[in-house]
This record gives structure tokens, sequence and C-alpha cells, in this order.
């Protein structure tokens, strides 16, 4: 009976430690990969739960390659009137800022998009969607590197209602639900990033989110 009764809880266990493992938490959906601090105006470090204030991140793990297809997931609080998140993505470090620049920012009930690559200005800033009062905004943020038109730039809104319903994560994403596509905008780049690290750029931003995932794109 005893042998019975230890075999019993060498399977429930393994299923407890499962459930209970921060991988399958709320709390590792809203990680901060580990990162470096490059510029501390007024940052406030939570550690892995958040970081807010004003200042720029390099994070430490390198991207796959130089010309490679990396995703994002980004999540972040508007703290006042001139917030905004930049995306440094290819890049060799803010030093030489290298790299593709995605710089988000909220303005009167919408999300803006405005992209540069290495030697030339940002574009035009383009709508991405209405913000509807949303306290925080999520974000899936792809950047494929290198490609013919030098860099394809794709941005979903990962926090959707449908008519006014609970809002949900996007379950599916694909190049035909994305707010954002450089390729079906028309964008062409005459440059890509040079290097194999990522950063980001606070300004007056409470960041809840920043991590890398496997593209979704091909």
């Amino acid at each position: 009976m005893g042998t019975k009764f230890i075999l019993s809880l060498c399977f429930i266990f393994p299923l407890f430690l499962c459930r209970c493992s921060p991988a399958n938490s709320g709390d590792a959906q809203n990680a901060v990969a580990d990162y470096d601090v490059v510029f501390n105006q007024n940052l406030s470090l939570k550690s892995a739960t958040g970081v807010s204030g004003t200042g720029k991140l390099q994070f430490k793990n390198p991207l796959l390659g130089i010309n490679s297809n990396e995703h994002y997931l980004l999540a972040f609080r508007p703290l006042s009137s001139t917030s905004k998140l930049t995306l440094h993505s290819h890049f060799s470090g803010f030093f030489l800022e290298d790299g593709l620049k995605a710089e988000f920012f909220p303005q009167e009930g919408k999300l803006y998009l405005r992209l540069s690559t290495p030697g030339y200005p940002f574009t035009k800033a383009q709508e991405l969607f209405d913000l509807d009062g949303m306290k925080e905004i999520r974000l899936e943020v792809e950047v494929h590197d290198g490609e013919g038109g030098g860099v394809r730039v794709l941005v979903w809104n990962d926090l959707i209602s449908y008519q006014g319903e609970t809002v949900h994560r996007q379950e599916r994403l694909y190049p035909g639900n994305a707010d954002f596509d450089s390729q079906r905008e028309g964008l062409i780049f005459l440059s890509s990033g040079h290097g194999m690290l990522w950063g980001l750029e606070l300004k007056d931003v409470d960041l809840t989110a920043a991590k890398r995932q496997a593209p979704y794109v091909e």
C-alpha cells in the first residue's frame, strides 16, 4: 500500500510543478529579457517585471544573425503626452545606431509608427490603430532584415476585442491580419541593419514586456 502511495505521488508531483512553473504563468507573458542599462535619465528598474521612465536598454542575448528574421513582443504604458518607445533591431549598440529603428508613439487616441534604417531619416508617421482608452499597448513586431527591399516590418496589435467584448490576445499572426506591413505599404528601404543586437529606447513609458519569440512569417 505504501509503495502504491509513493508511485501516485511520483505522477502527481511533476504535474504540480508543471502547473506552477513560471513559464506557464501570467508573469512570464510580461517578462523583460535580460538587459544592460546604457543610458539612465530617470529609470525605475523592476527586474524582470518591468522598467519605467526614460533611458536606453540593450539586451544581452544576440539575434540569430545580421540578416535574420526576428519577432518581438513589446508591451508598455504611456506616462505622458510625449511618450514613445523605440525598438532598435539588428544594430551594434547605441553608440553606432546602425540598425533599424521602429518608433511607436500615441497621439490623439491613436498609435503611430515611424521607421528608419542606417543613413536614412524616419519615414512619415503611419497610423496603426485606435487606442480606445486602453491602458497598456501590447505589440507583436516582426523585423525581416536584408530582404529585397532592405527590410520588412510587420506589426500586430496583440490586444483585440470583438464588438466591444472582452479583450483577448491575438491567436494567429499572419501578414493578412497585421495592422502594418511595410511591404504592403510599398515602403522601400535602401539599407539594412549591420549588427546582431537589439535594444529599446524609452521616453516616459512603463515597459511591462520585452522579449523575442520565434518568427511567424516566412
